[in-house]
């Protein structure tokens, strides 16, 4: 049997939400994360009615707040396991942890067959808390995604909508086809998604959203009145086919299934935030980003001040989730996937960025530039059969570039030891191409 506490009505930060006296004293503690104010830690109970001993036992073992090497690693096993079911979609799948710490929104771009709403899906399913989702349609009601109004209050002249179930209760949250959703829809969103409050009988909430990822085939065009909508998504990936024949041979033919992902849970996301925002910003990568600024502005593309300010917070984010205590001109990549507003805007983006990054990362995105031509090659070699001169002449150039490309590796390494995890990660596929090289070889009457 279990014993009870009697709910008393307690303000938190701001939130009239009745919390049982064991609860809020776990919150005002120290030991619950109460920004923002979430019952859902505290379960079902607390916040409603009467609440037990047990779901607040429950509450405390997940209110033990991680380390901070325990949250970085518990979102790594969850992009790794990402990145392992979803091939060439490593930049998605780290924008999106990233923005997920920030507190920002991920907007993604592309035909149909791309796997935007399986990675979206896995992505947000990984997550603790509350997941709503929905497919976006012309005819659909703010109703669908806020709740509808309740009937009993509208007797006693209040305006309160049933969010069970709705966004205004949603950790996270999935929006498909989005640009397809009517303008009423979408344009009751605009002050949800931003500034994640929600207005009941005209008093203003504050609801627990922390990301929303949203899929769509095409971007709006500019007479639908959805510029301010597209502009909530401080994040933009524009997702494509896939480019090469390993990736391609994995997806068609290999076993997709994957095992249960890994959990993030929002203590660990709480850490995470807290340890981006005490991430400075060196004077050099500051100096870069108005260089980059202005650079963008020579070539008509026009970045609001507010998206500045918020891509900055991604740049803290993406600092801190590689171990890092300020952001440098190594972390500017990121700046790639938030500062582009039309799709003809991407390439004139990517240039300017990257010209602004540090060297020794020009020099890692140029050795997986590098190892792609050494992967077509060999895929070359394969596709010749019988000319077995020309396929071991090609193998043996992709060889002789891979091991070129490992030792402008190592003399990287000895005079940039912050490059470490970027140049363990490419010579792991430097290794996967050599073996490649070698199985290929033995087809065709070389080596053992």
């Amino acid at each position: 049997m279990t014993t009870t506490t009697k709910a008393k009505v307690r303000t938190i930060k701001g939130d009239a939400t009745p919390v049982c006296g064991a609860c809020l004293g776990m919150s005002q503690g120290g030991a619950l994360p109460d920004f923002p104010w979430r019952p859902m830690l505290h379960g079902e109970a607390c916040g409603a009615a009467d609440h037990d001993e047990t779901t607040r036992d429950h509450a405390l073992e997940q209110a033990i707040a991680p380390t901070l090497d325990d949250a970085r690693a518990a979102m790594a096993a969850l992009t790794a396991h990402l990145r392992s079911r979803f091939l060439e979609r490593d930049d998605v799948i780290d924008g999106t942890a990233t923005a997920l710490v920030a507190r920002e929104h991920v907007l993604l771009l592309g035909e149909p067959g791309t796997a935007k709403s399986e990675l979206a899906l896995a992505f947000c399913e990984a997550l603790d808390g509350r997941f709503f989702q929905t497919l976006c349609t012309r005819f659909q009601t703010p109703e669908e995604v806020l709740g509808m109004f309740s009937l009993k209050a509208m007797t006693e002249d209040r305006y309160v909508r049933r969010t069970t179930n709705r966004i205004p209760e949603a950790d996270v949250a999935f929006l498909d086809e989005v640009f397809k959703g009517s303008a009423a829809m979408l344009n009751t969103l605009l002050r949800v998604i931003n500034e994640r409050v929600f207005e009941q009988d005209g008093v203003v909430q504050r609801i627990p959203l922390r990301l929303v990822v949203a899929a769509s085939n095409e971007l709006p065009d500019e007479s639908d009145g959805l510029g301010a909508f597209h502009d909530r998504f401080l994040v933009r990936f524009d997702v494509r086919r896939l480019q090469h024949d390993e990736a391609a041979r994995a997806v068609l033919f290999g076993d997709l299934r994957a095992p249960a992902a890994p959990r993030v849970t929002h203590a660990h996301l709480v850490v995470l935030a807290t340890a981006a925002d005490a991430v400075m910003v060196t004077a050099d990568a500051q100096d870069a980003v108005l260089r980059i600024r202005a650079a963008l502005h020579d070539k008509g593309v026009r970045v609001s001040d507010r998206r500045w300010r918020k891509a900055v917070g991604l740049l803290r984010a993406e600092a801190a989730l590689a171990g890092r205590d300020r952001v440098t001109s190594a972390h500017l990549g990121a700046l790639e996937h938030c500062l582009w507003e039309r799709a003809e805007q991407q390439a004139a983006v990517r240039e300017v960025v990257r010209a602004h990054v540090a060297t020794w990362i020009k020099v890692t995105r140029d050795a997986h530039a590098a190892i792609d031509e050494q992967i077509a090659r060999i895929q070359e070699a394969g596709r010749r059969g019988g000319k077995r001169h020309e396929a071991i002449t090609q193998l043996a150039k992709a060889l002789d570039a891979l091991v070129d490309t490992d030792k402008v590796l190592e003399e990287l390494l000895v005079g940039h030891p912050e490059s470490a995890d970027e140049v363990v990660k490419v010579r792991g596929r430097i290794g996967k191409a050599k073996q490649d090289v070698n199985s290929a070889m033995r087809v065709h009457g070389i080596g053992g």
